[in-house]
């Protein structure tokens, strides 16, 4: 289990709107610094007694001894404290009696769930936290909002990023689309496009033209045969009203009619 971990599980236990729960507390600011506390909680609520706790996390054996070799450096914090935890897994074996009489002991469980194995003695804190103290507070707070503003920040530009990403990609693969499909085209047609005939303008050109022939043929070729059909309705017409008054229908020019195909001499 990781520190963060049990930072987690705190945050569990001391929701935010009752508590405000801080991180990496110092004993102070500037050069004075000597010992930071790894949690500080105060309770919000005065039916609580505005509560302040302090909390030591450890997760490795190693340096929970070093921890308790001097358990008086807990003190420089400590003091401001109404009581005083110690936070480890559920796997670590740490007794009650193997910490100091007035520590509490926090266990967390991998559901993060925490189980108190002693609770803390409570004794009576200054009334009046010191400015040094009151300080040290207050930029481990800022610290927070800074890493949440940071992380909110962080991940608007990935997402925005991620966006611009997947529309170029998008155009990538439609540009490419589109060139299979051109050249798709071109050897279906067998053109080859080169850089003195059939240049792309060019071959843009006649595209476009032949787009237009194929839009407007089917209209031209309904209109011809529907000529072609009132035509000979006309000419049968006329030539039955001739046949009724006895007159002769006279010879159709030559060149109204079509021309014959020529036939091919024998060699």
């Amino acid at each position: 289990m990781r520190s963060q971990d049990i930072c987690d599980a705190l945050r569990r236990r001391y929701p935010a709107g009752e508590c405000v729960l801080v991180f990496e507390v110092a004993d102070g600011t500037g050069f004075n610094v000597k010992r930071h506390a790894d949690a500080v909680m105060m309770n919000m609520w005065p039916s609580r007694g505005l509560s302040i706790e302090g909390f030591e996390i450890k997760v490795s054996k190693q340096d929970l001894k070093r921890e308790l070799l001097e358990p008086a450096k807990a003190e420089a914090i400590a003091q401001y404290c109404d009581c005083w935890w110690l936070v480890v897994p559920q796997s670590m074996s740490v007794e009650p009696d193997d910490i100091p009489v007035a520590w509490g002991l926090m266990k967390v469980g991998a559901d993060l769930k925490i189980t108190v194995s002693r609770q803390a003695a409570r004794h009576q804190r200054q009334d009046i936290l010191p400015r040094h103290f009151v300080a040290a507070l207050l930029r481990a707070g800022q610290a927070i909002q800074v890493r949440s503003h940071d992380a909110a920040v962080r991940e608007a530009v990935e997402r925005e990023l991620k966006w611009k990403m997947d529309a170029a990609k998008e155009r990538l693969e439609r540009g490419a689309t589109g060139a299979e499909r051109i050249s798709a085209i071109l050897d279906a047609a067998g053109v080859q496009i080169d850089g003195w005939k059939n240049t792309p303008e060019k071959m843009a050109e006649t595209l476009k033209l032949l787009m237009k022939v194929q839009e407007v043929t089917p209209g031209a070729f309904t209109h011809a045969a529907a000529a072609e059909a009132h035509a000979k309705e006309a000419a049968a017409a006329t030539a039955e009203m001739f046949q009724s008054l006895g007159i002769e229908l006279p010879p159709i020019p030559a060149y109204y009619l079509p021309e014959k195909p020529k036939k091919r001499s024998k060699p």
